[in-house]
């Protein structure tokens, strides 16, 4: 997923994610949106839309892996954004 499809889904400003303001947006972005999606029936039961969560999980997940990079970060969000860019965090750019 790119950076820009994980902003749209999550609603927030691509540019301004390593503000703390802008993390917490996502947060609760991210909470609305997943909650939103898993409904329950008359009888009580949950009914999700697991494409739909997946996508809001895989956003968050994808937010939060570059806002490591940003930070300096190395480990598993540098390893995922690496992975979705097709190199291992030891090529660099």
């Amino acid at each position: 997923m790119t950076l820009d499809e994980a902003s749209q889904i999550l609603n927030v400003k691509k540019g301004a994610l390593v503000e703390e303001s802008e993390l917490q947006q996502m947060l609760k972005n991210f909470d609305h949106l997943f909650a939103a999606n898993n409904p329950l029936t008359k009888e009580g039961k949950p009914h999700s839309s697991h494409y739909l969560q997946s996508k809001i999980v895989r956003a968050k997940e994808r937010i939060e892996a570059e806002v490591m990079l940003a930070k300096g970060g190395k480990g598993e969000a540098a390893e995922a954004a690496a992975a979705e860019s097709g190199k291992t965090p030891s090529e660099g750019p």
